[in-house]
C-alpha cells in the first residue's frame, strides 16, 4: 500500500515532528512542508506516506487534522512502528 521511499517520509516526519513544542494544526501543517520543501519530496507522496502510515488507509479526513486530534506522542508512536 505505501509509495516508493515512505520509510525515508516517515523518518523524515518523525524527525521534523519531534520538533513540534506546540502542538497545533498550523504548526504541523508548517513543518510538514517546510520539510518537503527542505528534502525535495514532491508533496503527494509525502503525505499519502503519512496517512497510510498514521491511519491504515488512503483514503481519510484531512491528514494534518487527524494528526493534531491523535496527539504527539501517538503519531510518532504510529510513525516509529513502521520505520
Amino acid at each position: 500500500m505505501f509509495g516508493e521511499n515512505f520509510k525515508e517520509h516517515l523518518k523524515s516526519a518523525i524527525e521534523a515532528f519531534e520538533k513540534i513544542d506546540d502542538w497545533t494544526l498550523e504548526n504541523i501543517g508548517t513543518f510538514s512542508l517546510e520539510l518537503c520543501d527542505r528534502k525535495k519530496i514532491p508533496r503527494g507522496m509525502f503525505f499519502m506516506s503519512l496517512r497510510i502510515a498514521i491511519t491504515g488507509m488512503k483514503f481519510t479526513p484531512p491528514i494534518n487534522e487527524s494528526i493534531a486530534i491523535l496527539g504527539k506522542v501517538e503519531t510518532l508512536d504510529r510513525l516509529k512502528e513502521l520505520t
